[in-house]
């Protein structure tokens, strides 16, 4: 029946002013604010839980963030695989556009744990969390799996440290302490410089993290597929990397110097 929560995060010490200001409800028992975060963190933890049962969108929503609430409202009517997908598409074609019809060879790269021993997502939940990772819980511990919806879900849990301002902060000082593996920087630094060659990163993680680590590197012409956060636009899945490495793979053989979109190859 229901298909997003949205819960109203209000302070419990705010929760406890109204309660000993109301005097419409004189014989409402005390309550200290402790104990009402304890009751909201119970709820939520509840609420969690429940939703991953059913395939149910959770979000806490902090209420002095009123801009990121109008944006999840309005996400939570337009956001599904149909609407990812036009949205990855998009980003191709601006991949392929600003290669200015020269690309022959394009390298397509995993990134946590891979180009580099760190994975950015635990990383970043360990800062958040204090070593409280809530993706472990999502993946790894309910039906959902690997899903669109899961996915969906870990995006969320993203919007829920803040504001992007706030994440990006976070994000570019956990950058700063990743380091490209030795090889992959040779790799890159053979092929990315090459008329013809370029790179991009297609990743489930953390799209500013996986920006900035390349950029620090020395690798600004690396490209960037990612979607953590609801302004990404996108959700990256399993089946969206598939499909990228086959329409660059198609690309390649189709094109042979004429100008083409991810739409246009995926029909040719």
């Amino acid at each position: 029946m229901y298909t997003h929560f949205l819960y109203l995060d209000i302070p419990a010490e705010t929760v406890a002013k109204c309660r000993s200001e109301d005097t419409a409800r004189p014989d409402r028992p005390q309550t200290s604010a402790d104990d009402l975060q304890k009751w909201q963190n119970a709820e939520k933890d509840m609420l969690r839980q429940l939703c991953r049962e059913h395939s149910i969108l959770f979000t806490s929503v902090n209420p002095e963030y009123q801009a990121q609430t109008v944006k999840l409202l309005r996400n939570s009517q337009q956001h599904d695989e149909a609407h990812k997908q036009r949205h990855v598409y998009g980003m191709l074609d601006h991949i392929i556009a600003a290669g200015e019809d020269k690309l022959k060879t394009m390298l397509v790269i995993d990134v946590d744990k891979t180009v580099a021993a760190e994975d950015a997502g635990k990383l970043f939940w360990k800062r958040i969390k204090d070593g409280t990772d809530p993706m472990n819980a999502l993946f790894d511990s309910s039906k959902l799996g690997y899903s669109y919806t899961a996915f969906r879900k870990s995006t969320l849990l993203y919007e829920e440290v803040g504001e992007d301002e706030d994440s990006n902060k976070h994000c570019d000082k956990l950058a700063s302490e990743i380091k490209l593996r030795t090889g992959f920087k040779q790799l890159l630094r053979k092929t990315t410089f090459k008329e013809g060659i370029g790179a991009v990163v297609v990743t489930c993680g953390i799209r500013r993290v996986w920006e900035r680590v390349p950029e620090n590197a020395g690798f600004s012409n690396v490209k960037v597929i990612g979607g953590s956060r609801l302004s990404d636009g996108f959700v990256v899945t399993k089946e969206v990397k598939g499909a990228l490495v086959k329409l660059y793979n198609h690309i390649t053989r189709c094109t042979s110097g004429r100008s083409a979109t991810a739409r246009s190859i995926s029909r040719c």
